[in-house]
């Protein structure tokens, strides 16, 4: 069972769909997309439209972890694995 408190974006980087699932209400954002810059910028947007909002985000490469928390991010999860074994 989904908690429809839950919303699952595909993409978190436009103001636009942030404002229309709630983010300014939000309790937190967990930023996962595709692309380091992708998180960056959902991260950046989230946090400008909600200040108080705990965002967790995930970088790909090292270098752009600490972009994420510059952008507002509270916690960064390395992920280097880019494919299944």
């Amino acid at each position: 069972m989904i908690d429809r408190r839950i919303k699952f974006l595909r993409n978190a980087t436009r103001d636009s769909t942030l404002q229309r699932v709630g983010v300014e209400s939000a309790k937190g954002l967990v930023a996962v997309l595709s692309s380091d810059a992708e998180n960056v910028f959902s991260t950046f947007s989230a946090k400008s439209l909600n200040l108080d909002i705990f965002v967790v985000a995930r970088a790909i490469e090292y270098d752009p972890a600490s972009k994420l928390i510059k952008a507002g991010a509270q916690t960064t999860l390395l992920n280097r694995m880019n494919s299944v074994v």
